[in-house]
């Protein structure tokens, strides 16, 4: 594949001119660039695309706003870039082995995606410490503005919101989920060493009640700590609303004190509170689905749950579960495969004695083990070989106790709608999203191959012992839209060209959710029109808001005494303004152990040399030398419920439900 020759930063100051997206069109269009212009292809009817961009490097761009460089990218703010055509592929080392080692984080947690800009592409090949990353938290902001450097664009787009600067407004429960989504992510980001982001509150961007990373911070030579963490939120807890700032104040001083020094300590406490914050907001569901076989299937080989044209109002519970199949295998396999499914799952999600003892998370986990391993005794009953073999992918969005789980296997994806941002929220299980995770490509080239597109897992293809299904659970405040889809709505980009003309609407206008997802099919059949589509559309509306208790919230902390736990630096006294302790910088003389302490510590020291000895001895001495094996202990035995296999650790995302 042949790739521009690198430029020279070229600049202009003529108004920027927004090339069609659709790689087989590219017409130009000046001043679509406008926020809100909102207009289509006057070549091929598609929506123009603006797809902004985050500089990644130590350059400031203030200077160059207003301008063009390399004859593609318009400078909107500081280190803010719309790509002026987006159809074409951004530039990349052309070997995937010369990828620079600063995108290995990006791609190896490109699952979390939810949380984390994808790599777009290099500004030039001559610098590879200069980057681009999409999917950053960038918002347009329609009806006019200014950039946060104070001047003025054509297109006007800024970061979204700091978590600081947002902190004090923000709901009791935002400001518990912010904390909650910290601690879920800090373990991977800890592995792949850039956990010094989840420290910096510049880099901690807030999209509604989710929190979204800005870029990633390669962590020094000393890996940041939970005593730093509780520093951080320590600080936070003054300003936190005064239901919970208790609540947060005693979470930070138990990472402080080294009471709690694990992510598997501190998510479970969390959990907790949300619950019981979340408990203080009433809410609906507003669902309705749709599926058609589309201008060139002869079959419908996708299904649903609820069934095709249905509407209803539901609330959380086991009967909130919403699904979307898309079958594999022929008219005679898929269409088979697809109703299996979606049948199984919401039966054993919506029977009680399956959700006794167990989480929601685990249990959609479960449901989808039950339906693969259906499909697969089915399809060897038929003596069903290869491509004969009957599969479906799944997506699932099940709200239970004020939480959204939201499972998939294969690549029907979900899409979550505010009136700011349209945000996939599941990755397809194919090829070229392998790639990326594996760290071999960017993922604007790994889509490329006409292979990308192939399925790496499905319900019914292999035993569920190798099949790993991706279950996420979200926190909502505000009112929001889910979009669950097959692959015939989602390909080349609709959901992304139509969701503020058709599903906006249903948040700013109260258009009923049934219309909206009528008008998708209408896009999928017109606009795609090669495969079946099936649309779900979940609207999910607060309809009222209690206070929260703080008294509830402190009997949680009541199980996790606050004490000095044995590697504690003693008692915490933190000024109100300050910040965590930067690693390698010296404790105050005033945490220095006692005399008495000391002796202690000289009297376990002896007393561990003299073990020491005997135990070399033992080895060495008694057993002439040879090192005896050590007495096999079996481990306990782990009996799957059911039928069903034993749980297998997912390898994209950490499985999120329990």
């Amino acid at each position: 594949m042949l790739l521009p020759n690198p430029m020279a930063i070229a600049s202009s100051t003529l108004p920027p001119t927004i090339h069609c997206a659709n790689t087989r069109c590219q017409a130009p269009h000046t001043g679509a660039a406008d926020a809100g212009a909102d207009v289509v292809c006057q070549h091929c009817g598609t929506p123009l695309l603006r797809r902004y961009l985050w500089v990644v490097g130590n350059s400031r761009w203030t200077d160059s706003v207003g301008q063009l460089i390399q004859g593609r990218y318009w400078v909107v703010g500081d280190r803010i870039l719309l790509d002026t055509q987006p159809g074409m592929l951004p530039v990349v080392p052309e070997v995937s082995a010369t990828l620079p080692e600063a995108f290995e984080p990006y791609l190896h947690l490109f699952h979390y995606g939810s949380s984390v800009p994808k790599v777009y592409g290099l500004i030039d090949l001559a610098d590879l410490n200069t980057f681009l990353l999409e999917d950053a938290p960038i918002q347009e902001i329609l009806g006019g503005g200014s950039t946060s450097t104070g001047g003025s664009s054509p297109s006007h787009a800024d970061l979204m919101p700091g978590i600081e600067q947002a902190w004090t407004a923000a709901s009791p429960q935002r400001q518990l989920s912010w904390l909650w989504q910290i601690a879920r992510i800090w373990g991977p980001l800890l592995r792949e060493g850039v956990a010094q982001t989840l420290l910096e509150p510049e880099l901690l961007r807030v999209d509604g009640s989710l929190v979204r990373i800005l870029e990633l911070l390669p962590q020094g030579k000393s890996a940041p700590t939970f005593h730093q963490l509780g520093a951080l939120w320590h600080r936070w807890s003054a300003k936190a609303d005064p239901s919970v700032a208790g609540f947060i104040q005693g979470l930070a001083e138990r990472l402080l004190m080294g009471n709690i020094d694990s992510t598997e300590q501190l998510v479970p406490l969390l959990d907790k509170g949300l619950a019981i914050a979340g408990a203080a907001l009433s809410s609906e569901l507003q669902v309705a689905t749709c599926s058609d076989a589309g201008p060139q299937r002869p079959h419908n080989q996708d299904a649903c749950f609820p069934a095709s044209g249905t509407f209803r109002l539901t609330h959380s519970g086991p009967k909130s579960i919403t699904l979307v199949c898309d079958g594999l295998g022929g008219h005679d396999g898929g269409e088979v495969a697809s109703r299996m499914a979606a049948d199984t799952i919401h039966r054993y999600v919506q029977t009680p004695a399956n959700l006794e003892g167990t989480s929601p998370g685990l249990a959609m986990q479960q449901a989808f083990y039950l339906a693969n391993e259906e499909l697969i005794e089915r399809n060897n009953t038929e003596k069903r070989l290869q491509r004969q073999r009957m599969g479906t992918t799944v997506v699932a969005a099940w709200m239970m106790n004020h939480l959204f789980y939201l499972g998939h296997v294969g690549d029907s994806r979900i899409y979550r709608i505010t009136p700011q941002v349209c945000q996939q929220l599941t990755v397809d299980d194919d090829v070229g999203s392998q790639a990326v995770a594996q760290g071999q490509n960017v993922y604007r080239h790994a889509v490329l191959p006409s292979t990308a597109g192939a399925l790496t897992q499905a319900l019914g293809i292999t035993h569920s012992t190798a099949m790993r299904p991706t279950v996420q659970r979200y926190f909502f405040d505000e009112d929001t839209v889910l979009l669950l889809c097959s692959d015939g709505l989602s390909d080349h980009g609709r959901v992304n060209e139509v969701w503020q003309s058709i599903v906006l609407p249903t948040l700013t206008q109260n258009i009923n959710v049934a219309v909206s997802a009528a008008r998708l099919l209408e896009v999928a059949n017109q606009r795609n029109g090669h495969d079946n589509s099936t649309i779900a559309l979940v609207h999910y509306r607060i309809t009222a808001r209690q206070a929260v208790d703080p008294s509830d919230l402190a009997e949680i902390l009541k199980s996790w005494p606050l004490s000095a736990a044995p590697d504690s630096r003693g008692p915490v006294v933190i000024p109100s303004n300050a910040g965590p302790r930067r690693a390698g910088q010296a404790r105050s003389s005033s945490s220095k152990p006692s005399p008495l302490v000391v002796l202690l510590a000289a009297g376990v020291m002896t007393a561990t040399l003299i073990a020491l000895g005997y135990g070399l001895w033992r080895v060495f001495g008694a057993g002439q030398g040879q090192l005896q094996p050590a007495p096999t202990v079996p481990g306990p035995r782990v009996s799957p419920p059911q039928t069903l296999p034993p749980q297998v650790a997912p390898l994209k995302p950490d499985t999120l439900g329990d």
